[in-house]
Formats: structure tokens, sequence, C-alpha cells
């Protein structure tokens, strides 16, 4: 059995995520680029005029004590940190692929600006679980 971090991924999938980030890091210092700004070789499920749905790169295992079956993420094409800088088209299409994808039983979770564990501080992004005990 791979062991588990406090994030909910595989220590493989945190290291090579700590990987990448160092990478950048060495390369870029505090001037790193934004990971959601350049989504050109992203992994996209959909995309509308201002927002688009990627595959995580670096998938949670488990979240909330729960296997996750897939995961994904609704981020808007704008570099936005906060939901209340939304215009109101952006408003429109978050809201219908929130609901769209809850309908579809996915599970979403938004952590604040503040919030010190959002790796990608500046740049909204809400995740979407579906897990595979779909209760």
């Amino acid at each position: 059995m791979v062991r588990k971090r406090e994030t909910g991924r595989r220590i493989d999938v945190q290291q090579r995520y700590d990987n990448d980030r160092a990478a950048l890091y060495e390369r870029y210092g505090e001037q790193m680029p934004c990971p959601f700004c350049d989504i050109r070789n992203r992994r996209k499920l959909e995309s509308t005029e201002t927002m688009v749905v990627l595959r995580n790169d670096y998938p949670y295992e488990y979240f909330d004590g729960r296997h996750i079956k897939e995961h994904y993420m609704i981020v808007p094409k704008r570099h936005v940190n906060v939901m209340n800088a939304f215009t109101p088209l952006e408003q429109d299409e978050y809201w219908r692929l929130l609901t769209k994808y809850q309908l579809l039983e996915y599970a979403n979770f938004t952590r604040s600006a503040g919030d010190l564990i959002r790796t990608v501080s500046q740049h909204l992004h809400t995740h979407l679980f579906s897990y595979q005990d779909r209760t």
C-alpha cells in the first residue's frame, strides 16, 4: 500500500508536484508563472468563453476521508483571485459548470484566497471530485 500525505495525494504524486514546483522556483524565483494562466498543455475536459474544466495534474487520492475516482478543476481563464471579482459572464459560466458537475454527482471544494494550504494562491480554482463510493 502506498502511504499518503495530509494533502490527500499519493506520495509519488506529491513528490512529482513538489519537484515540479521546485524546478519552477529555481528557474523563476518569486516570479514563478501562474500554472492556470497558461493552459495550452493542460488536459481540458471542456471550455467556455471565460472558464475551463481541467483534469488535475496532481490529483488527490482521497478527500474528506473518501477515495476519489476523478479529480477535475473549474478554472477562470482570467487571472482572478476571488469570486467577487467575476464579471457577470464569468459568474454565469462558473455557476453553470458547477451545477452541471454537481448534477453528475461531483463534490466541489474551493479554498478561500487567504487559505495557506491553497497551493495556487493567486488564481481561483474549484476542485471537482467524483468519489469511488458515490453515496
